[in-house]
Parts: C-alpha cells; structure tokens; sequence
C-alpha cells in the first residue's frame, strides 16, 4: 500500500495529560488508573479516557514532574491513510510511528 495523506494533528492539554498519565504508570501493577466513564473508556483517537484530576493526586512527585514537563511540549499525532493501488483497498488513520 502507498501512503496517501499524511495528517498532524496537534493534541489538546488534556489529551497530553491523558496520554502522560497513562505512559508512565503502565507498568506500576499497583497503580490502578481512574477513568471517565468505565463504559467509554476510549475516545474518537482510541486514546484512553482518564479521570486527570483524580490520577494525577495519586502520582508521586517525579512522575508529576515528568508529566507535567510531558504537557509543556508541542505533541502531534500523525496518522497516514494508505490507498492499494492493484485493489483500491484503503486504510485510514494508520500511526505513522507504526509503519515509520
């Protein structure tokens, strides 16, 4: 497949902190995350929907720290949609980090 259309889009503060959240208490077994709505547990980007406020006061300082130096940044998903050129099959909104 070849990659027709490259999309950037820059995430909000709340997705960062979201993001953040979950990156670096993914292998804490004992920390247990918090989220929204246990029934709509991800969004439209498939990012998980986490209770920010709540989380974020069971971190310890370091990972606060680094979440929060995490939010200062200019963050982006990219995603690529890719088009077969013998079928015409199409795929969309493919990580680019996936397939880069």
């Amino acid at each position: 497949m070849t990659p027709t259309f490259v999309k950037r889009r820059l995430l909000t503060d709340e997705e960062k902190y979201r993001r953040a959240i979950f990156f670096y208490t993914y292998y804490d077994s004992d920390f247990e995350l918090v989220y929204e709505d246990e029934d709509h547990m991800f969004d439209e980007y498939d990012q998980a929907i986490l209770n920010i406020e709540a989380n974020f006061k069971k971190l310890d300082d370091e990972t606060k720290t680094k979440v929060l130096d995490f939010v200062k940044r200019d963050v982006y998903d990219e995603t690529v949609d890719f088009k077969c050129l013998n079928c015409n099959k199409e795929q969309f909104n493919v990580d680019f980090e996936m397939i880069e």
